[in-house]
């Protein structure tokens, strides 16, 4: 797929702590090939 446009988007994940959330985050980033940001939603 070919895009001109920035395509984005929120996934929203429950783990039990910081730690579990910053791994799931490295293993995105890798797959989708770009940065992911990780933050706490109460």
């Amino acid at each position: 797929m070919e895009s001109k446009e920035y395509i984005n988007g929120l996934w929203i994940i429950d783990v039990p702590n910081r730690d579990d959330a910053l791994g799931v985050a490295v293993e995105a980033s890798r797959v989708c090939r770009g940065s992911v940001q990780v933050r706490p939603f109460n």
